[in-house]
């Protein structure tokens, strides 16, 4: 699987987390992005990059404990525009 469609199968934060680390945004930025604690995100970001090798790899993704759906209606938004503070 390439990279993008294994993103595009990643839960909606973990994917969020490592689009806007690729583009260049710091801690802070993505954890204000996607409303967790500064300190969340270096986590956030190895689970986010352990189910994405997985799914490369062909494999399913792990669940990592607090893993969530998002809900109906809720989704995260990303300016692709928006460039790196």
């Amino acid at each position: 699987m390439d990279r993008e469609r294994a993103i595009e199968q990643l839960p909606e934060t973990h994917a969020a987390a490592i689009r806007l680390r690729a583009r260049g945004f710091d801690d802070n930025a993505i954890a204000q992005a996607l409303h967790v604690q500064v300190e969340a995100v270096p986590t956030l970001l190895e689970i986010a990059d352990q189910k994405l090798a997985a799914l490369i790899d062909g494999q399913p993704a792990p669940q990592a404990a607090g893993d969530v759906e998002q809900s109906p209606g809720s989704s995260i938004q990303i300016d692709a525009n928006e460039e790196r503070s």
